[in-house]
C-alpha cells in the first residue's frame, strides 16, 4: 500500500512538471481573457496646431509700453500748447476741446459750460 501512495504522488508530480513546462513554453500563446491594447499615437488636428502656434504669436507680440513725463517734460509740452493744466485729459488736442466732438469723456460737460481750463 505504501508504494502505491508513494508511485502515485511521484507520478502527480511528474504530470504537474510536464504541465508547468508546456505552459511555459506556450505562454504567449494560450491567451485567456487576456487583453492587450494596442498602442495609439494621439495627434493634434490642423486646427489645434494653428490655435496653439497663433497663442504663441500673441504672447510674443504682447509689448508693455511704459511712459515716463517728469516737470521738464510738461513744461516743454506747454510751450508747445500740447499741454493744457486743469483738463481732464491735459493732451487733448485744442480743437477737440472746443468743438465738443470727440465724444467726450464722463468728466466733461461736453459745451453746457464754459470751460475756462481750470477745475
Amino acid at each position: 500500500m505504501n508504494n502505491i501512495w508513494r508511485d502515485l504522488f511521484f507520478s502527480l508530480l511528474i504530470v504537474l512538471f510536464v504541465v508547468l513546462i508546456i505552459s511555459l513554453i506556450y505562454y504567449n500563446k494560450l491567451s485567456i481573457n487576456r487583453v492587450i491594447p494596442e498602442s495609439t499615437d494621439y495627434l493634434l488636428s490642423e486646427k489645434m496646431q494653428k490655435d496653439i502656434e497663433e497663442d504663441k504669436l500673441d504672447e510674443i507680440d504682447e509689448v508693455v509700453t511704459t511712459y515716463y513725463l517728469d516737470a521738464s517734460d510738461l513744461k516743454k509740452y506747454e510751450k508747445n500748447k500740447e499741454y493744457q493744466k486743469g483738463k481732464v485729459n491735459p493732451f487733448k488736442e485744442i480743437s477737440e476741446t472746443i468743438s465738443g466732438s470727440d465724444g467726450g469723456d464722463s468728466n466733461e460737460s461736453n459745451g453746457f459750460y464754459k470751460d475756462d481750463g481750470t477745475k
